[in-house]
């Protein structure tokens, strides 16, 4: 079966960024490539793929982008609809030409972590317009993976990130999300960004620890009869309504909610 995607998915890359120092009378600059053509992704949960040339030429001409520290809309570093970010279609890929509002906090959180080279990866948020699917071939198709050609998306944001997503996190929403996409109560995206904070060892807030337990009490309902993991072993996805993804995502669950539990 093809893999799901969101709507809404987002790619890290490494983008070449650098600080381009300003200039009598020009602004301070950022430079680099929030998309790569041609260059296989990682494993993104049962498929690879690619962005082909010419696969942002329209976006790059229509659409109205940010260009965003972390993904959050508190730090806009760029707009191309203000004219303070430019976007070009190159061979290699969509070139980007930022000039930030040089102000002390977008200095401390994003110019200097890059000058000292801590800040070097890129994301970006689309929405797939045109793709085209291959299926792994027959004597792979237990372990292979689906390949998908990206030949046109609508992008959002590009955003200078200071950590790239978990992918297995994500891809373990991601499998279950064609049976959760409407179970009602169900954030599946902040879900997520609730346990890639919980990876990188951020102290959850009581916020997060009734997300988690929500999340798995939602879950649960939909299979009865799935054991909850134990704290040494992890039981096998049980056979129910939700199938093997759902039991999967419940027992991500409930090994983050106890880790919760326990670090506060």
């Amino acid at each position: 079966m093809k893999p799901r995607v969101r709507l809404r998915e987002e790619r890290i890359v490494q983008a070449d960024l650098e600080v381009r120092a300003a200039a009598d009378g020009q602004p301070l600059r950022i430079i680099g490539h929030p998309v790569v053509y041609n260059r296989w992704s990682e494993d993104l949960g049962g498929f690879r793929e690619r962005v082909i040339h010419g696969a942002a030429t329209k976006t790059i001409g229509e659409s109205d982008i940010r260009v965003l520290f972390n993904h959050d809309v508190n730090f806009i570093l760029g707009r191309n609809k203000a004219g303070t970010v430019d976007f070009a279609d190159t061979a290699s890929g969509m070139k980007m030409d930022c000039r930030p509002p040089e102000t002390d906090t977008i200095r401390d959180l994003v110019i200097v972590p890059m000058q000292r080279g801590d800040l070097t990866q890129m994301s970006f948020a689309f929405r797939t317009v045109r793709d085209e699917w291959r299926e792994p071939p027959q004597t792979l198709v237990k372990d292979g993976l689906w390949e998908r050609d990206l030949l046109e998306f609508q992008m959002y944001d590009a955003s200078i990130v200071t950590f790239p997503a978990y992918t297995q996190t994500d891809a373990a929403v991601r499998d279950a999300i064609g049976f959760l996409e409407g179970l009602a109560g169900l954030d599946l995206r902040t879900l997520t960004a609730t346990i890639t904070r919980l990876e990188r060892g951020i102290q959850p807030t009581d916020a997060d620890i009734d997300l988690l337990n929500g999340s798995i009490s939602a879950l649960r309902t939909y299979l009865p009869d799935a054991p909850a993991a134990s704290a040494d072993h992890a039981p096998e996805p049980q056979a129910g309504p939700g199938g093997p993804p759902v039991a999967h995502l419940l027992r991500l669950l409930e090994h983050k909610a106890r880790e919760a539990a326990t670090s506060i």
